[in-house]
């Protein structure tokens, strides 16, 4: 990894698995993978020579006979699951990738986790409120909804080994948000201390409980955490997705906060620290701490479904951590902005209530350009009459604000095609281009320009922004289902077939086998094409997009024209005219 310059997040992502699992095998966490094809697809993206291939291979547990070759073009990975490894230490799936953004150093055990602590440190520490719920606003929201019980003092935990390895743990489930609380450290001097750590987990089941959120769960530590080092091992070991440890003494409680490195939040360390009084440290604690625990904990939460694409979950999260709202109008504001993210997608998006909960944002920040940016995405996505003006005038205001932020450059293409006027689809050209200048690793730039040129009929371009989108995002479905398209329209079936195949192990699943069934079609495979052809047809009678239903029907039959030809190609309708087409927000697609 040093050699080629990879990081872990680029090496989960070419891999297709989660990158706490690259993190488990490198630290030997996980005593050896549980695919062999993982194994390959690592040494192919790194580049190995026979020689190192095979040592890779029996380092992890494999035989090395029959190695394949690292390919010389793109393939679809072997292994696409992400939500494997139960005992043998697969991660849990609900935290995407992020780069390490900090190093810090004093990492200690053993060599192999001590270089991993002195480079992912900051990525690991990324805080659990990243964006700016300050820490009086989380103190001062939260002592309401309602008061819990009264903590009796008990005897401090007198753990022996306060800080070293914890003999029998807790680990998170396969798709399960595990947060973790670790016993708080008593520093008071006497011999009677706080549950400070029960009261917490009461405090935050209960929230879970009113959210409904599946898979979410607390556990306690069994040693007290007094150290960042002890606090990486811990959510490491665990595949926590939030630890959360502390101490007091007579005049003050800390809380702090450590989430799983795979979250891609801010690098920054964050903390809850409430003076007190010997006097007031009951009160501090049952009020005060419990409440401001509990918002960070939901908070972080929401962060991270928002992150993985799980809209309704976030929303969930979110509508508890903001139950009562905030009273300090940044911490309201940044609640606001998540609820608002969260609404433009699921099951249940609300863009109008996005667009309500954007301009309340801008209301008390009228130069944020999140809020810009995310109201622009509510208006392109409703597409009433007016609303692609209305995202040009929000997009514009951002640009003005912070004129080298990619996702303002994707979102003012999408606006552009939106709005369907002459040369729009050139100038959206313009925008994605100049998003790839500012963030050469953004995949959806490549995706959306690639699809603008399939608009204007030049395909080789087409075709190259789109593979280099499945490059840089090997998993998404939708990129590939469109490469699979884009490629076989450009009269390269069997190129378009590995994508295809990809695009199958995603979602929508229907649209994958439309476009694996034309691949077919093409290459004059006419069984397997039929077969994808009726599975498609049966996803289009049950799949709820009824505004498609017409335009799915259509294309079927003149797919199924193809395949009766007996592989011919009809005059009508060309290969071309499969092609993927630019994606228009706030119309259906089909």
């Amino acid at each position: 990894m040093a050699r080629t310059g990879i990081g872990d997040a680029e090496l989960a992502r070419r891999v297709s698995v989660n990158r706490l699992t690259l993190i488990r095998w490198r630290e030997g966490v996980t005593g050896r993978p549980r695919h062999r094809e993982d194994v390959i697809q690592c040494a192919n993206v790194l580049r190995l020579t026979p020689e190192e291939r095979a040592e890779f291979l029996i380092a992890a547990g494999f035989s090395p006979d029959d190695a394949p070759s690292s390919p010389s073009a793109p393939s679809p990975l072997t292994n696409t699951s992400q939500q494997t490894d139960d005992a043998e230490g697969r991660a849990p799936t609900l935290v995407p990738d992020a780069p390490s953004t900090q190093q810090i150093d004093g990492a200690s055990g053993s060599p192999g986790r001590a270089r991993f602590l002195r480079t992912r440190r900051g990525a690991i520490i990324a805080t659990a409120v990243a964006v700016a719920v300050a820490i009086a606003a989380a103190i001062s929201i939260l002592a309401g909804g309602g008061e819990p019980p009264t903590v009796t003092p008990t005897p401090s935990p007198g753990v022996q080994n306060r800080g070293g390895p914890a003999p029998d743990h807790p680990i998170a489930a396969d798709g399960e948000s595990l947060i973790l609380l670790a016993p708080f450290v008593n520093y008071s001097g006497g011999g009677q201390g706080f549950n400070v750590s029960g009261r917490l987990r009461e405090r935050i089941d209960i929230a879970l409980a009113q959210s409904g959120l599946p898979n979410a769960r607390t556990a306690i530590w069994p040693v007290e955490i007094v150290s960042e080092d002890a606090a990486v091992d811990a959510t490491v070991r665990s595949g926590a997705l939030l630890t959360i440890w502390g101490e007091y003494d007579s005049g003050r409680a800390i809380a702090r906060f450590m989430t799983t490195p795979r979250y891609t939040g801010t690098a920054s360390r964050r903390v809850v620290d409430l003076a007190s009084s010997p006097a007031d440290l009951p009160v501090t604690i049952n009020v005060t701490l419990t409440g401001a625990v509990r918002h960070v904990a939901l908070v972080t939460l929401g962060r991270v479904y928002l992150d993985q694409g799980e809209y309704d979950h976030a929303k969930a999260a979110l509508a508890r951590a903001a139950d009562p709202p905030p009273q300090d109008p940044l911490a309201l504001a940044d609640v606001r902005l998540l609820l608002g993210t969260a609404y433009l997608g699921g099951v249940f998006y609300d863009y109008d209530e996005a667009i309500l909960l954007f301009s309340q944002v801008l209301e008390t920040q009228p130069r944020s350009v999140d809020a810009l940016n995310g109201r622009a995405r509510a208006f392109i996505r409703r597409g009433r009459d007016g609303d692609p003006a209305r995202a040009m005038d929000d997009l514009t205001r951002s640009v003005s604000i912070t004129p080298e932020r990619a996702d303002t450059h994707v979102t003012l293409g999408l606006a552009l095609i939106a709005r369907g006027g002459d040369g729009d689809v050139a100038r959206a050209i313009g925008h994605y281009a100049r998003a790839i200048e500012l963030a050469p690793g953004l995949p959806d730039a490549y995706f959306h320009r690639g699809l603008a040129y399939s608009e204007l009929g030049d395909m080789a371009a087409s075709r190259a922004d789109l593979e280099r989108a499945v490059v840089l995002e090997p998993a998404n479905g939708e990129y590939n289902a469109a490469a699979c398209r884009q490629v076989s329209a450009a009269g390269f079936p069997t190129d378009a077939l590995a994508y295809c195949d990809m695009a199958m192990r995603g979602e929508p699943a229907g649209r994958a086998l439309f476009a694996r069934a034309m691949t077919y079609a093409l290459l004059e495979r006419n069984d397997e094409a039929s077969a994808d052809l009726d599975q498609f047809l049966a996803w289009v009678e049950t799949s709820g997009e009824a505004s498609c239903h017409a335009a799915d029907a259509q294309a079927a039959a003149d797919l199924r024209g193809m395949i009766d030809a007996n592989g011919e190609r009809p005059e009508m309708p060309p290969a071309i005219e499969f092609r993927a087409r630019p994606f228009i927000p706030g119309r259906v697609t089909c």
